[in-house]
Formats: C-alpha cells, sequence, structure tokens
C-alpha cells in the first residue's frame, strides 16, 4: 500500500473482508439488477480495481475492460467508445483527464450510465463535468482506504445532488463509524475529529508491524487519520489528512479548504496546498498551482483572489510554486510528503 505521507505499509486483508465489502458495494451499485461493462481505469493491485472493480463484477456477472497497463485519458475514452462501456471507475484526476480530453463527434459516451469515483477527494467541478461531459447521471462517490477493505462509505445519486456533492456518503451496511476528538470521545454532531471505523471491512494488521497495527486499530476501531465530520443523518464530509493538516500559530488549516478556493479560479487547473515549516508561525501555507493551457497568475494575483473570495488572512497562500505537474501514486493520489520536500528546497527552508 503507498501512502500519500510516508512509507509503504502492507494492510493485511482476508478473504471475508474482500469478498464482504465487493458483495456490499456491488449491491447497492445495482450489479445485482443488470449486468454491466465496466471500463477500468485503475491497477487492479489496489482497492477500487481488485474489490470494488474485478471483485464486484466477477460476483454478478458483469464485464470489465481495461485500457492498458496504465492510463492514457485518450486510450480510455477510445475504448469506452469501441466496447460501450455503461460504466467507469477511476479517480477524479482520471476524470477530469478524460472530461478535458473528451470530442464531441469523435468519442460516443451514449451507452455510460454510471461512474464510480474514488481514491481522493473530488472536486464538485469534476464532478459535474462527470455527469455532463461524460454522461455518466449516476455518480457514486466512495471514501475508504486499503485497511477498510477499501470502501467504509458512498453516496447514493438517487438523492438530490445538492445534498451529497460535498460529502462521501453515508456508511455501508455492517459499517459502524465515529468521530472522536483527541481523547477519543464522540464529538457532537457536525464537529470535526478522527473518523474510527470497524466492522467485517477492518484489516488485520499491518505486515510484520506491530507497533503500527496497534497505534491504528484500538478497543477494535481503526484509526483512519482522516479529520471529518457526521451530519445528523448520517452523511460524512471529509476535511482532510490529520497529519497534512497545516498547524498555523496553533491555528489549524484544512489543505482542502484553501485547495477548493484556489480551484475555482478560472486559469488554475488543479491546486494542491501543503505546509511548509516556519520558525515564528511554526507552519506556513505553501500552494502548487497548474494552470491552464496559455494562462498566465502572479503570485500576487492568488493572494488577490483568496481575498475576494473571504478566506481569512492566515489560510492565504504565503508561497505560490506554478508547476506542471505534481508528485503522485500509482492510483492518482498526490503525495503531499514529496511536494513538502521538494517545495523545503526550492524555498530554502
Amino acid at each position: 500500500m503507498q501512502g500519500t505521507t510516508g512509507q509503504p505499509k502492507a494492510a493485511r486483508l482476508s478473504h471475508f473482508n474482500v469478498i464482504n465489502n465487493a458483495n456490499i458495494v456491488g449491491r447497492f451499485v445495482g450489479y445485482h439488477q443488470k449486468r454491466e461493462s465496466i471500463c477500468l481505469n485503475t491497477d487492479l493491485i489496489y482497492g477500487l480495481g481488485r474489490t470494488m472493480g474485478v471483485l464486484a463484477a466477477s460476483m454478478f456477472g458483469s464485464t470489465i475492460v481495461t485500457a492498458g497497463a496504465y492510463f492514457l485519458p485518450k486510450v480510455a475514452l477510445e475504448v469506452i467508445t469501441k466496447h460501450r462501456c455503461t460504466m467507469i471507475y477511476g479517480s477524479p484526476t482520471i476524470f477530469f483527464a478524460m472530461a478535458r480530453d473528451f470530442e464531441e463527434g469523435v468519442h460516443d459516451f451514449s451507452s455510460v450510465r454510471k461512474a464510480i469515483m474514488g481514491g481522493s477527494m473530488c472536486n464538485p467541478a469534476t464532478i459535474e463535468k462527470t455527469m455532463t461531459r461524460l454522461n455518466a447521471q449516476q455518480l457514486y462517490i466512495v471514501y475508504g482506504g486499503s485497511e477498510t477493505s477499501p470502501v467504509i462509505s458512498l453516496t447514493n445519486p438517487d438523492e438530490e445532488t445538492d445534498r451529497w456533492i460535498r460529502t462521501v456518503g453515508k456508511p455501508l451496511g455492517h459499517v459502524e463509524v465515529k468521530v472522536v476528538d483527541a481523547e477519543g470521545r464522540i464529538v457532537p454532531v457536525n464537529t470535526r475529529g478522527e473518523l474510527c471505523t470497524r466492522g467485517p471491512h477492518v484489516f488485520k494488521g499491518y505486515l510484520n508491524n506491530e507497533a503500527k497495527t496497534k497505534d491504528a486499530i484500538r478497543d477494535n476501531w481503526y484509526h483512519t487519520g482522516d479529520e471529518a465530520t457526521m451530519s445528523e443523518d448520517g452523511r460524512i464530509t471529509f476535511v482532510g489528512r490529520i497529519k497534512e493538516m497545516i498547524n498555523y500559530m496553533g491555528y489549524k488549516v484544512p489543505p482542502l479548504e484553501v485547495e477548493s478556493i484556489l480551484n475555482k479560479h478560472p486559469h488554475v487547473e488543479e491546486a494542491q496546498v501543503i505546509g511548509v515549516p516556519d520558525e515564528r508561525t511554526v507552519e506556513k501555507v505553501c500552494a502548487w498551482i497548474k494552470l491552464k493551457s496559455d494562462k498566465t497568475l502572479t503570485q500576487e494575483d492568488i493572494k488577490a483572489f483568496c481575498k475576494e473570495k473571504d478566506l481569512q488572512e492566515f489560510k492565504i497562500p504565503e508561497f505560490v510554486l506554478f508547476v506542471d505537474s505534481f508528485p503522485r501514486t500509482q492510483t492518482g493520489k498526490v503525495r503531499k510528503h514529496k511536494m513538502r520536500e521538494e517545495s523545503m528546497r526550492i524555498l530554502k527552508l
């Protein structure tokens, strides 16, 4: 399992872990009612491709179509058109790339009805493009990780879009979830805390790493390391990785909050935010920004835009680095620790 905050860890999953998860997710998305032709844009060794893809499809008689050894947006678009795929799997980055390269009259997505998006936080703009440009009128956002087989929760596209578009949905059946403070006490509704979960989806521990296992699983609850809130009706909203939270003079700055503002700028293709060390404030906000083709911006433009959007002063990026790409894992997740290392080198911190 390649993490985004450090070295890889091997999460041990049982046969029941993955088969149970595949069965519940497969039924939730309707595989037991209608066979699908699924374009799978993710590696088979990871949960999205293995459990939700191959195992769930095999269990209910659906077809898996792969677009090659690694993802290329134009190849995926051609494969979906040629094989008349009805469903698409991928990360937000993958769906963004397909929506960007989709050409009317060249690619035919009239067969597409559904999509499953997971692996990292989903931008509402990418969700909208997936549902309209790629014709995935039923979109499921899934949340989880390697340690949870992988799915903890997912959204329900039968509900009004405004109710789920900024959430990761509700827990699966047979999955228990709670949000706790630093002392392990359950926090009030809509209050930030660490998301913990228990049930048949939780892994058996890290291979040859008893210390990490004991830290992750306490009193049968798996501590995800994710900060989240839960609404009164059980809907989960992902705030960010606790390890990635920026500490500015004791104030917590969720990178996702700043990223959501920056990604609204019409000239920005993608923005990612990290904290970099500072002797006075502990950390300062640093933004990496990839601009759209033929667009230009300055650091001052970015700061002014944040102020226009009423972002609190201490959350506005102190440093802005314009980049062509981001360091990513094989599944498309941004490797924030690599960004931090490179930022410190560039900024001589």
